[in-house]
């Protein structure tokens, strides 16, 4: 629960930055300062719309969320990306499988405190009939009866000319049967073909 419950947070942190108009270039900055301003807020305060609003007992929350913050630009030629600690979304481009790692690593949110300030945003072309894969941790911590990760980007390369939902399925499946134990995790993914 205490995932969600962090969650949760940095979502109305978002929909506060959405309402305001708040550019990519600031967006990772200000769901950090949302993050950690609501975790205080929750520890001093307690859940809002609760009846009972004594201080809560956050010490079993995790601090931090990595993401990655994406904005394909209006022609969809470009993708631009904050990541924030999160695992690299991958490109495929025809055969290959192209993980987008930043040029600059940045923290996950929650953490703001701890660096400089401002976030990098990288800029990708996205060709037609590329396709950008994201995804939750939980795809590649998933593991196989010997304890090995699953290598997502390595699998990729099997299904290169598959549609954006032909594509996740097979990777569902595959991640299913990789992990005979079932998954330990959340898995989320998202894949998004430029078409024109």
């Amino acid at each position: 629960m205490a995932a969600v419950e962090v969650v949760g947070l940095l979502l109305s942190s978002y929909r506060r930055a959405v309402r305001s108009g708040v550019p990519l270039e600031s967006l990772p900055g200000y769901l950090d300062e949302g993050l950690r301003e609501d975790l205080v807020d929750l520890e001093e305060n307690g859940a809002p719309g609760t009846v009972d609003s004594r201080p809560v007992e956050t010490e079993f929350l995790e601090r931090f969320v990595t993401a990655v913050v994406v904005d394909i630009v209006d022609d969809g030629g470009t993708v631009r990306i904050a990541n924030c600690g999160h695992p690299p979304p991958l490109l495929i481009r025809g055969d290959r499988v192209i993980p987008l790692l930043p040029d600059v690593p940045e923290l996950p949110l929650g953490l703001g405190d701890l660096c400089r300030g401002g976030h990098h945003v990288d800029s990708y072309d996205l060709a037609l009939g590329d396709i950008l894969l994201l995804y939750t941790d939980g795809v590649i911590e998933a593991r196989n009866a010997e304890g090995a990760f699953y290598p997502l980007a390595d699998r990729l390369a099997y299904w290169t000319r598959d549609t954006p939902a032909v594509l996740l399925e097979d990777v569902r499946n595959d991640l299913t049967m990789y992990s005979p134990t079932g998954l330990g995790d959340d898995i989320a993914m998202v894949a998004l073909q430029r078409v024109a």
